[in-house]
């Protein structure tokens, strides 16, 4: 996980600096463990990892919305390495699929800076869509400037 959250060019689309040290990720780690999928206004992060050696090669991270309501913000970092293998696709796609399934959630958003155009793609391949109304609140805060909203669902942000 410090491996490719220290990447710069991962890290420059996200939420956090570099460097990013083993030390901060096993702290981000150990945060995590009294959590559970599905608790509102929680981001519940999900470990990816290659089924034949067990590498973790990204992350994906679930937030429904604090209301109760049916709406989650979805999140993934993945290492660069793996980038257009299908990896995040997948990934994403089977969390969609648990959150549909086992959480009960309808509607999604997620957030990108517009820069990040391998995000944009798996988005719209998801079937997100892209949202100029920046007046939706996503459950993790307010949009920044330089970032744009999809969404998924026929509720998203109601």
């Amino acid at each position: 996980m410090a491996g490719y959250r220290n990447d710069p060019e991962i890290a420059r689309y996200q939420g956090w600096d570099t460097p990013y040290s083993t030390a901060d990720a096993n702290a981000f780690i150990d945060s995590l463990f009294d959590r559970h999928p599905g608790e509102p206004g929680c981001w519940y992060q999900f470990a990816v990892t290659l089924a034949q050696s067990g590498r973790l090669i990204g992350d994906c991270a679930l937030c429904p919305a604090a209301d109760g309501s049916s709406l989650a913000e979805l999140g993934f970092t993945f290492a660069r390495v793996f980038h257009g293998s299908g990896y995040a696709r997948e990934a994403v796609g089977t969390i969609l699929h648990y959150a549909r399934q086992q959480l009960r959630l309808r509607s999604f958003l997620a957030i990108t800076d517009r820069r990040n155009e391998a995000a944009r793609r798996l988005l719209e391949t998801l079937e997100f869509e892209e949202s100029a109304d920046r007046d939706i609140i996503p459950p993790s805060g307010k949009l920044r400037e330089q970032e744009v909203l999809f969404v998924l669902g026929k509720n998203a942000g109601s």
